[in-house]
């Protein structure tokens, strides 16, 4: 049998030596090598990160693949070119805000394995994942943490953070973490502390929202991005704490007999423009304006900085509505 190279418009070159050591490469080293034939890859500035995408490989298995031929006198690599090698100290910081690719490669057992064995901080971060999970996380799941930690530099105590806020808010997906994690890169949150906080900060708000929509009857369907808005700016602009949106939520029914957001939110608007901050002020200026009123409904129906706090509420809908609060007419829900 007689084998014809077809050649078509280009050839590749290399050292006669690589065919001395094919026998004893692995997939990873001649992937690599024959990757290495491309000049935009060898050339390029970051040649780990050229043959991960060029390779399809994982990073730890370009590394090894170029200590491989490294090794065998095939070539050598600059200083500017080294691959570094990953520490336990490395931070987040060294992936760039908005580069986590959630395709993320799977390693094999093999090299799972060996990045476990290498560094014992991520089997402890497996063991603290089994605990927080209240389960055994399988291969696949422990792949996916690897790479997270050993693949694109993050550090276990920010995975941790991560695995810790999945518990808080029932979430306790791997998948899910990696969503996290790609969103709070994209933010620019690439520290421990200040992970920490943004997840703290992001609980808050997430059980703040809860209690609201329980509150107003929205238990069945999520809030409508307007209406995530407006309750978000109440605990974290206005400052507010349930108390007192429960207490807007009592103004609400009495006066239009439903509890509609845009009419509680016009109704937090007006206080907290008014610089009122707890509820015992609250309720004193609930009193004042309702000796004022003329019984029609509204506690603030005569109020004119209410009427604007509506009309910024109800945005367009207002003028559809044709209300005029100075006379005691309130909005519909």
């Amino acid at each position: 049998m007689e084998l014809i190279w077809n050649y078509g418009h280009s050839a590749v070159t290399l050292p006669g030596d690589v065919c001395r050591w094919v026998p004893t490469a692995d997939e990873a080293a001649l992937r690599v090598i024959l990757a290495l034939t491309d000049p935009a890859v060898a050339a390029a500035p970051d040649i780990v990160s050229a043959l991960v995408g060029a390779a399809r490989l994982s990073i730890p298995a370009v590394k090894n693949a170029l200590e491989f031929w490294q090794k065998k006198g095939i070539f050598t690599l600059s200083a500017a070119t080294q691959p570094a090698q990953n520490t336990p100290e490395q931070t987040i910081s060294a992936v760039p805000a908005g580069k986590i690719d959630v395709s993320m490669p799977e390693y094999s057992s093999e090299e799972i394995g060996n990045v476990l064995e290498k560094r014992g901080e991520l089997s402890d971060l497996v063991d603290v994942c089994n605990q927080l999970w209240g389960k055994m996380l399988n291969r696949h799941e422990i792949g996916k943490i690897v790479t997270l930690v050993d693949y694109y530099g993050i550090n276990s105590d920010y995975l941790s953070e991560t695995f810790s806020y999945a518990v808080q808010e029932d979430r306790k997906s791997v998948g899910f973490v990696e969503k996290l994690i790609v969103q709070m890169m994209d933010e620019g949150v690439t520290e421990t502390d200040a992970l920490r906080e943004r997840l703290t900060n992001m609980h808050r708000i997430h059980t703040f929202e809860g209690e609201v929509r329980a509150l107003f009857g929205l238990k069945s369907r999520a809030l409508s991005a307007k209406e995530k808005k407006m309750v978000t700016a109440w605990t974290d602009e206005y400052g507010y704490e349930m108390d007192v949106v429960k207490r807007a939520y009592d103004v609400t029914v009495d006066a239009i007999g439903s509890p509609a957001l845009p009419y509680a939110n016009a109704v937090l608007d007006r206080w907290f423009r008014a610089g009122l901050k707890t509820l015992a002020e609250v309720e004193n200026d609930v009193k004042t304006h309702s000796a004022q009123g003329n019984g029609a409904g509204s506690t603030y129906e005569t109020d004119d900085a209410f009427a604007e706090a509506l009309k910024r509420s109800y945005g367009a809908e207002y003028d559809k509505m044709g209300l005029n609060i100075g006379k005691g007419s309130a909005p519909q829900s």
